[in-house]
């Protein structure tokens, strides 16, 4: 089951089919797209480690899908004898 291995859902956007709809999560790895039906059955679409946001949204036609993909990096610098 996709709850025991998800932490959170994010943001949810109908399929242009209105049969399923693309749900955003995160995980402790990162953030993954899953793809749901409306019988639960989820199959992940991408997965992106390290980031904490994903998002996608389905063309009207359905034939392609947008997707959002966030990451965050850090940098730390060191100064002696400022």
């Amino acid at each position: 089951m996709i709850g025991q291995t998800i932490s959170r859902y994010r943001l949810v956007d109908w399929a242009a089919d209105s049969k399923s709809l693309f749900v955003s999560s995160q995980s402790p790895t990162g953030s993954t797209l899953l793809h749901v039906d409306l019988n639960g059955h989820a199959t992940p679409l991408w997965d992106q480690r390290g980031a904490w946001r994903t998002w996608a949204i389905a063309a009207p036609n359905g034939r392609k899908l947008a997707i959002q993909g966030m990451t965050s990096s850090t940098n730390v610098w060191m100064i002696e004898n400022f």
